[in-house]
């Protein structure tokens, strides 16, 4: 408890569905389709949008993603928004929601009908009539093998990404790119887990304590630089700093309808 180490977390591939998700992302980038990252507006939301869009963009692949505008479309998946996608990408297509999806099953049958592949990653409660997906990984469901019911939602998206780099490394599926390191990707989970007052127990005590470690390095500018304006020490990360300052600030903007202005944040390349 104490100590928690990186080495003790639980394989991905006990989530239920992952093997068929990790299919489904290699086929599409195989076959050069669309793949749109939908997220939520709030701090779990959008960390699991940007890890999983960092992910893409390491492994040599653009993704497309999508943040709810809070005031006009409202949580998780939007009927009207997924049409105007469905006209703008290419014929074949995947959609990846992240911190939503679970309660969408009227939209993910539009999606389907639009021509989309599914995969739903979400951590919320389970409804007692299942939504259709192609995947759906979350680990609240009833017969998931995942020793730990209690993740995030971008806590979901980094243990995708994890096998996902797992498959594409040990089969040799994407050659002449570097595997990227999945510790880089820990101050996300890091801070969407507490964010969504997630229980500091367990897998995510683990992945929040590896969080804290990468922060002080974190090759991503825009905590970097976030952190430097709210005057936070990155070596000495608490669970308070996250929850009253960082938490907060970004939270602010999607209250506000401005969703994006986060995670153009966490997307920067250069500190300007």
């Amino acid at each position: 408890y104490m100590f928690p180490k990186l080495r003790d977390l639980p394989s991905p591939f006990l989530l239920k569905s992952i093997d068929t998700a990790v299919e489904l992302i290699i086929s599409a980038i195989k076959n050069k389709d669309d793949i749109l990252i939908w997220g939520d507006y709030d701090v779990d939301g959008i960390t699991a949008t940007s890890l999983l869009y960092t992910f893409f963009k390491q492994i040599g692949v653009t993704a497309k993603y999508h943040i709810p505008n809070r005031l006009t479309e409202g949580y998780g998946l939007n009927s009207r928004v997924l049409r105007e996608y469905a006209t703008e990408l290419t014929e074949d297509k995947l959609l990846i929601t992240v911190d939503c999806g679970i309660s969408n099953g009227e939209e993910l049958n539009l999606a389907k009908k639009y021509g989309f592949k599914t995969i739903v990653t979400d951590h919320h409660q389970v409804p007692e009539s299942m939504v259709q997906a192609d995947a759906i990984i979350n680990p609240k469901q009833a017969d998931c093998r995942f020793p730990f019911s209690d993740l995030s939602g971008v806590g979901v998206a980094f243990y995708l990404a994890a096998a996902l780099r797992n498959k594409i490394t040990n089969n040799c599926l994407l050659t002449g790119i570097n595997a990227p390191n999945m510790k880089t990707f820990l101050d996300f989970v890091a801070i969407g887990t507490i964010a969504d007052i997630m229980p500091l127990k367990g897998v995510n005590r683990i992945l929040v304590k590896g969080g804290f470690e990468s922060i002080s390095a974190t090759p991503h500018r825009g905590i970097r630089n976030l952190c430097a304006t709210l005057d936070i020490n990155s070596e000495l990360m608490t669970s308070e700093a996250v929850s009253f300052r960082i938490a907060p600030a970004i939270n602010a903007a999607g209250r506000l309808g401005e969703a994006e202005k986060p995670i153009k944040l966490f997307l920067a390349e250069t500190d300007e």
